[in-house]
């Protein structure tokens, strides 16, 4: 079949799958994922690389220590990444997890960014169809770069649309919304729109942008043990899968490991590991993920190398917070 009917089928969604940039992969998959990654950054503001646009990554760059971004989410949101994702969900639970912590650890004009609620999935599944499978993270971001939604209940031109449990909201994009977004949700939407998305390829990106309070939605095809060591460190098998996860977290102080150390999130159940959850848990009193375990370095950068992972920032619309009207006294 020649490539750009190959192509054509894959928009169309006659082809399922998620489709990655490995060589565990078919030549002609690893060209769709090429042609959408193009696609998203022809013509737009964006940059494609992480080092262009983040102009004090200097700062962050030779860090060392522990990093956790997550956790300014879990003290404004105690229930934040507790779903567990439905079919083909992993691209958008990484990458709305990505965007909710980025939001929140945002400083806009000197002020932290108002959180309000989690970001919602089910734009992605209706824009993309099919329940959201055979996607790329090109095609996650791609569709909200028109803006994002988060769950809450939605009073919009007399319509009610309650986006606060995933499983129903889930349902809306996946079945209800298909091609055909409510035009109430796709106006409210636009309100919030993604300025900044960069792809990384090294994990000096990806250590920086940890200590800079950034989270990474990653997708691959490793496949993590199901085991956890007495660390809560995982080892790869064979078998690669196409995947996407969150990387939230990287401790470069060799304590437990001799190689730094990386979490992440994964959106299956919280019983997919066995063993010890990892010890940052413990160490430093906060609550993790409930599905999430530690990756070596040189584990992490197979997944990172295969040229699938982005994050995102500046979310316009959400106000910074403000002091508050004092009146006329001039009290500050």
């Amino acid at each position: 079949m020649p490539f750009e009917q190959l192509f054509k089928d894959y928009l169309s969604r006659k082809i399922d799958g998620v489709f990655l940039d490995t060589p565990d992969f078919s030549a002609d998959v690893r060209k769709l994922v090429k042609y959408s990654r193009d696609e998203f950054f022809a013509n737009a503001e964006q940059s494609p690389y992480f080092g262009d646009r983040v102009d004090y990554i200097s700062e962050f760059a030779n860090k060392e220590g522990v990093a956790l971004p997550f956790s300014p989410v879990l003290d404004v949101d105690k229930d934040s990444f507790s779903h567990v994702q439905k079919t083909g969900d992993c691209y958008s639970h990484a990458t709305k997890s990505m965007l909710d912590i980025n939001r929140k650890n945002e400083r806009l004009n000197g002020y932290e960014s108002a959180f309000i609620e989690e970001s919602a999935t089910c734009l992605i599944y209706a824009l993309r169809g099919r329940r959201g499978e055979g996607m790329t993270l090109y095609e996650v971001i791609n569709a909200l770069k028109g803006g994002i939604i988060l769950e809450k209940l939605y009073e919009l031109n007399g319509k009610t649309f309650d986006l606060r449990e995933y499983d129903n909201y889930w349902r809306l994009g996946a079945q209800n919304w298909v091609n055909n977004v409510p035009r109430e949700i796709l106006q409210e939407a636009a309100k919030f729109p993604i300025k900044n998305v960069v792809t990384v390829s090294s994990m000096e990106e990806i250590r920086a942008g940890l200590f800079a309070g950034r989270a990474f939605s990653c997708g691959s095809s490793i496949n993590p043990s199901t085991t956890r060591n007495e660390y809560g460190i995982c080892t790869l098998q064979r078998s690669p899968i196409a995947h996407a996860m969150l990387i939230c977290g990287v401790d470069t102080r060799k304590k437990y490991h001799r190689e730094n150390l990386y979490l992440w999130d994964n959106s299956w159940p919280p019983n997919f590991y066995r063993g010890n959850t990892p010890i940052h848990g413990e160490e430093f009193g906060i609550k993790l993920p409930p599905c999430c375990y530690l990756l070596s370095e040189s584990d992490t950068w197979r997944a990172v190398k295969e040229k699938g992972t982005l994050t995102a920032s500046t979310i316009e619309g959400f106000p910074p917070l403000k002091l508050p009207n004092l009146g006329t006294t001039g009290r500050i």
